[in-house]
């Protein structure tokens, strides 16, 4: 055997072995992730997270001081993203680790997928500051409006029509496209170093979130800690970004929440008495 050969030969095995274990860590996060969120849904004995309801007043951390408040709920958002979008990222991680790879070999300077997870997950958890203040403004209103909290399937159901309607338009498919075929973004978008490793990993998630947020919203109809349904949007979400049919899959997925929706939401007359209600 060559030496040349017996380097390509040493490669590929360093390649395989490294892969199997960024995969198995990549899930294993993902299972941890789904342990700590079912605890979490366990501990919150109100019952208002996993039903028909936007927020949860005594699992946001009402009656605390706002930052504490805040990191409780980014700290249950960060674990419920890591549940929820590990899976499907796992496939975008071991690309960019190929790339990684031959450019060491290459010349370049190493840089671990970790650093490209942790830019991706940061994304999800900047999102969290926008969904903490979903939460406080739905508080806000279950307080300033009453008689308000009758609606809550109405709005349930308004919430569900975005979610469907989303879901066939022309700016989510353009994002189920990068989500589906990153080759050409991490090829042309490659930034060399750690620095830039965070970047990609947080412009790829930005991305992601342009496919996924009419699918996540559906969380703030049905409850965010609603575990039935973050397993279903998960399996949603996966198929989506995995499989040849994600598209098709993608429009079903919408059709079924437009038309949930539309039931809710003109369910006995209650949107009307919701618009008179404001």
């Amino acid at each position: 055997m060559t030496p040349a050969l017996e380097i390509t030969m040493n490669s590929a095995s360093f390649s395989k072995r490294g892969e199997l274990t960024t995969t198995t860590i990549l899930l294993g996060m993902a299972v941890l992730a789904w342990t700590l969120t079912v605890y979490q849904s366990h501990t919150m004995t109100c019952g208002m997270c996993s039903g028909m309801s936007v927020a949860c007043p005594m699992c946001m951390g009402t009656g605390k001081p706002l930052f504490i408040s805040l990191l409780l709920f980014l700290g249950m958002w960060a674990t419920m993203m890591a549940a929820m979008m590990l899976p499907s990222l796992t496939p975008m991680v071991l690309l960019f680790r190929r790339i990684a790879h031959q450019r060491r070999s290459g010349g370049q300077t190493w840089v671990g997928t970790w650093v490209f997870t942790c830019g991706y997950l940061t994304s999800w958890v900047l999102l969290g500051f926008a969904a903490f203040a979903i939460t406080r403004l739905v508080q806000w209103g279950l307080g300033a409006i009453p008689g308000i909290s009758r609606y809550n399937e109405t709005v349930a159901g308004l919430t569900l029509i975005v979610a469907g309607i989303y879901q066939l338009s022309p700016f989510k498919e353009s994002c189920l496209r990068h989500c589906q075929t990153p080759l050409h973004f991490v090829l042309h978008g490659w930034r060399e170093g750690s620095w830039g490793a965070l970047r990609m990993g947080t412009s790829h998630g930005f991305y992601c979130i342009g496919c996924c947020w009419g699918l996540m919203i559906v969380l703030f109809a049905v409850g965010l800690m609603n575990l039935g349904w973050m397993a279903a949007l998960t399996l949603v979400m996966s198929l989506e970004k995995m499989s040849q049919r994600g598209k098709l899959i993608g429009h079903v997925a919408g059709l079924f929440l437009l038309a949930a929706g539309l039931l809710l939401a003109f369910k006995t007359g209650s949107l009307h008495g919701l618009v008179w209600q404001l």
